[in-house]
């Protein structure tokens, strides 16, 4: 056996311990094994275990299924990297998947409780959420609320990250 067929082989052992069948396409395969990772909705989080840069690429979705492929040890996870038409079959290690503990909260009416020039508490179902004013200031300042709420799309990570996208006036 030569190395080409080796190299097939392997590639033939990578498809068999994920569960996924080559058939309709052959992606060209990334090695993220290094890297630490969680899936979040339709995105692919990716991050070295010694820096902070986050990558962020959106799996790819055929007749409606995420393209995620779980075996024993790794999984593959088509992304389309949204440069140039790439698209990749990335290679992860599961002991190194991050859980995903975000609270999302999606088009939501929130409401300005309390706030200081540091930080906002917001209450949003029920929940009560202290960010950073800076976050939501320029938002709020903006609208002409009497009582401060808006609506938002709001995303908080378990590292304590908050996302808020303001999704209009009230």
């Amino acid at each position: 056996m030569d190395f080409v067929d080796e190299y097939f082989e392997k590639i033939s052992e990578i498809y068999r311990h994920v569960g996924y069948n080559p058939s309709e396409r052959a992606y060209p395969i990334m090695d993220n094994r290094k890297t630490n990772w969680r899936i979040g909705g339709d995105v692919l989080e990716t991050w070295s275990k010694t820096e902070s840069l986050k990558f962020a690429d959106k799996i790819l979705k055929i007749n409606d299924r995420l393209q995620v492929y779980r075996g024993s040890s790794y999984t593959a996870v088509i992304v389309d990297t949204n440069v140039d038409d790439n698209i990749f079959m990335t290679i992860l290690q599961n002991f190194s998947e991050v859980p995903n503990t975000e609270r999302n909260f999606i088009n939501r009416t929130c409401y300005v409780l309390e706030h200081n020039d540091n930080q906002c508490l917001i209450q949003v179902d029920n929940n009560d959420i202290i960010i950073p004013f800076s976050i939501i200031e320029e938002a709020i300042n903006s609208w002409s609320v009497v009582d401060k709420s808006f609506n938002a799309n709001i995303s908080i990570s378990d590292e304590g990250n908050t996302i808020i996208i303001p999704t209009g006036d009230q």
